[in-house]
């Protein structure tokens, strides 16, 4: 691949990869112009460009989405939501001649300093050996929700829920499913079904990354937890019987707010 790679508006320069799929590579890359840095997706065959062009569809939608709630809606103190903040913004794509027109995404990560501020959840059980505490485990598990109440109501599903598309920027407290190629458009809303799978699929991978044992429905002892009512929740929650996204939010938080004074907790792990 070329070290360089133009595109109609601007030339990338190509700093590493960092993934390689069976779809498409991810690549480390900075504008000329603004040398800011961008995540370039790059399908591996013209049969390849129709899941980038999927993608391209999805996140425009939710665009569209996050623009129009941000200028019509605010929580319940009064701030703006930031829906803006929980997804990748899709800042061009374009056919690469010099690849034989393989379809290219180029892709900003909101408030986010460099591409080393980003963890893929399962990091730190597989590579760091250590465990995500639950006062951290809950603002993650908050921002999944977040995600979550505003695509299934406009009939998005994310369709890729693993340890590999979670990443986590510990230090903003921001969470994101970078991958939106395996997403689903449907007519109008999420199924009720699906629904519930999506949330038991990000409830399963917060469950892993606390150390929960699977089989026994236990997480590992902690002074931040008094009682089983936390780890109940994400169980019912693995069990796919939640279906509706605002609910679900609005569960969560309630007990976490139960459970915890409301305050900054930094991003904690423990060794395994």
């Amino acid at each position: 691949m070329s070290d360089m790679i133009r595109s109609p508006t601007t030339t990338y320069v190509v700093n590493k990869v960092l993934a390689r799929g069976s779809a498409h590579n991810v690549y480390l890359v900075t504008d000329e112009k603004d040398e800011r840095w961008y995540m370039l997706k790059m399908s591996l065959d013209i049969p390849g460009n129709g899941r980038l062009d999927r993608e391209v569809l999805i996140l425009k939608d939710i665009e569209r989405e996050v623009e129009r709630i941000r200028s019509t809606a605010v929580s319940a103190s009064g701030g703006a939501l930031q829906y803006e903040k929980c997804f990748p913004r899709l800042r061009e794509s374009f056919l690469f001649k010099e690849q034989g027109n393989r379809r290219i995404n180029i892709l900003e990560i909101p408030d986010t300093k460099s591409v080393e501020s980003l963890v893929p959840i399962e990091q730190w059980r597989t590579r760091e050996r250590v465990l995500i505490d639950p006062k951290s485990s809950a603002w993650l598990m908050g921002r999944l929700l977040k995600v979550f109440t505003l695509t299934h109501p406009i009939g998005i599903s994310v369709g890729k829920i693993n340890g590999g598309n979670i990443l986590v920027n510990p230090e903003k407290h921001r969470a994101i499913f970078f991958d939106w190629t395996e997403a689903y458009q449907y007519d109008k809303y999420v199924p009720p079904e699906k629904v519930g799978e999506e949330i038991s699929q990000a409830a399963t991978q917060v469950f892993i990354a606390l150390g929960g044992n699977l089989a026994t429905g236990l997480l590992p002892s902690s002074d931040q937890l008094l009682d089983t009512q936390y780890a109940e929740l994400l169980i019912e929650f693995m069990s796919g019987r939640e279906r509706d996204p605002d609910k679900a939010a609005v569960r969560f938080y309630k007990l976490v707010r139960e459970m915890w004074v409301e305050e900054f907790h930094p991003f904690t792990t423990i060794p395994m």
